[in-house]
């Protein structure tokens, strides 16, 4: 007998202990800024080769951060910032659209994160480093290669920026759901 496959979803393991899991593939991050920190949630799964797709609604969000995490990342380790700021450990969109890879701001897209938002990313693992690159989705709009140089293996995450609550919806498994929901984004 096959075993069933595995459910891809945030990581109760991996995430910060404050971490609600409101179902499997949706979290909700608390409210942190009386403790003037910042909550993550780690997916399940990480990428290490080939091409993947994954995407993540924002439910209900006022300021947050997207992207991805390497394998090292700990979510005790770098409490004090979102994905944006964790330095070698994370590579990030935030609400106001600027974009984050190991610690340096890199650009600001020209589009905000808000409830109800759609964050698609296309990654593309080649074997070296220059060749491993991260394309962003928001609601529909393209922005090609907002990552480069990623390491061997990436995780999806999410962060309350700045310590406000949010919930968020991750998909995975799913790539038809993804491309209807990105398609879905794109009209709205």
């Amino acid at each position: 007998v096959a075993a069933p496959p595995k459910v891809v979803g945030w990581s109760q393991k991996n995430s910060d202990p404050l971490v609600e899991h409101e179902e499997v593939n949706i979290c909700c991050l608390p409210d942190t800024r009386k403790q003037r920190k910042c909550c993550t949630a780690r997916s399940t799964r990480g990428y290490q080769s080939g091409v993947h797709r994954f995407g993540v609604r924002l439910l209900n969000s006022s300021n947050c951060a997207v992207g991805l995490v390497c394998s090292d990342w700990s979510y005790d380790s770098e409490a004090d910032g979102h994905l944006g700021h964790l330095g070698h450990r994370g590579w990030a969109v935030a609400s106001d659209g600027s974009t984050w890879a190991e610690g340096r701001e890199l650009e600001r897209l020209p589009i905000s994160l808000g409830e109800g938002t759609l964050v698609v990313f296309n990654l593309e693992l080649g074997a070296a480093k220059p060749l491993r690159s991260a394309t962003l989705e928001l609601n529909g709009v393209l922005f090609r290669n907002v990552f480069t140089d990623l390491p061997d293996t990436v995780y999806p995450a999410v962060s309350n920026a700045l310590g406000a609550p949010g919930r968020f919806q991750l998909l995975c498994d799913d790539l038809e759901a993804v491309a209807a929901a990105s398609t879905s984004a794109a009209k709205e």
